[in-house]
């Protein structure tokens, strides 16, 4: 990732913006694997400034699954903050990162339809987002999450 993915202007403009970067070096660290529940590197863990963390990733990623990624921790972490308006908007505005890659996509259309019905409280904006998620994805496992509401 360091050769490829963070040297990509974008992925350097994200990260100088919106994180603080941490590289822990396993071979100097022995103990963090078992510390931070990674034991495949790499691992990104997105957390926020108390250290609770809202999602991760194992293995090596490029640019654009990079930025589909963190996309995504941002949205969910608004998400888990309960602030489910930026949410929306962030999840939405993630559908540009995550459209090349079908596995992130539909879990991007999946998170849609809670935020969007934990801001309304209306059922019928959570079924018409599980709706799309199994009309474009429907056998991914994201869809197959989303039958267990009956949405017809």
């Amino acid at each position: 990732m360091e050769a490829y993915t963070y040297p990509d202007p974008r992925v350097s403009r994200l990260i100088n913006q919106h994180v603080v970067a941490v590289q822990i070096n396993v071979k100097e660290n022995p103990d963090a694997p078992a510390r931070y529940h990674a034991q495949w590197t790499p691992a990104i863990m997105y957390q926020d400034a108390t250290g609770r963390e809202f999602r991760r990733s194992f293995g090596p990623l490029n640019a654009d699954q990079f930025l589909a990624e963190f996309a995504m921790a941002h949205a969910l972490r608004h998400y888990h903050d309960s602030h489910f308006e930026k949410s929306i908007a962030l999840l939405e505005n993630a559908l540009e990162y995550t459209k090349i890659d079908p596995e992130r996509h539909a879990e991007n259309l999946y998170w849609i339809g809670p935020a969007k019905y934990e801001h309304s409280g209306d059922v019928d904006e959570l079924i018409a987002g599980f709706k799309v998620l199994q009309r474009t994805y429907s056998n991914s496992d994201w869809a197959k999450r989303s039958r267990q509401l009956k949405t017809s």
